[in-house]
């Protein structure tokens, strides 16, 4: 199952892809101490679009540069419980590294 669930709980959030748990990646980027959020803007919130978008691309360099733009147009907007595929996820990003590149021109 290619999706990205995330899900508030009793134990705070949970985040997964394909019924695995999403790493933070905060070994290799750290923006939050506290692990992800969602549904504003915040460090938090920024720590899981790094991670998201990390583990689609695997580029440091990209996802710190994309991290930012995800949050505000992605994370911040979510719901308590969401569920983003793959497919989509790999347009947004698409659609960002566009918006990046017609920017810098």
């Amino acid at each position: 199952m290619n999706i990205y669930t995330g899900e508030r709980t009793i134990d705070g959030v949970v985040v997964r892809y394909g019924g695995k748990l999403l790493p933070t990646y905060a070994d290799i980027v750290k923006f939050s101490d506290g692990g992800f959020e969602w549904g504003y803007e915040g460090n938090a919130p920024l720590q899981l679009a790094f991670a998201i978008v990390y583990s689609r691309t695997r580029n440091l360099a990209e996802s710190r540069s994309l991290a930012h733009p995800m949050m505000k147009e992605i994370v911040a907007n979510l719901e308590n419980e969401w569920e983003m595929p793959v497919e989509l996820l790999d347009e947004v990003i698409s659609e960002l590294m566009q918006s990046k590149d017609s920017r810098q021109i």
